[in-house]
């Protein structure tokens, strides 16, 4: 599926440059949130910007979030 495809391609575009990792893909009501530690936000929503244009995606929203200390990820760990 798109999503997918999206994932993969941006998730092996980040770490391929060392620039950042996955660390949580969760499917709720029919919605997939993923996110991704960077090291570069700017350039990590230009690339994933790119991406979703490449693949002809409509129904995508990006955000961000200054998130230093993993707070996020660890809330959803625990």
């Amino acid at each position: 599926d798109q999503a997918r495809q999206f994932e993969e391609q941006f998730t092996a575009e980040i770490e391929h440059f060392q620039e950042g990792i996955s660390t949580q893909i969760v499917l709720k009501n029919h919605i997939r949130i993923m996110d991704w530690h960077v090291s570069d936000i700017d350039k990590a929503i230009k690339s994933a910007e790119r991406i979703v244009q490449q693949l002809g995606h409509s129904n995508v929203e990006i955000n961000r979030e200054f998130d230093p200390q993993w707070r996020s990820y660890l809330r959803w760990a625990s």
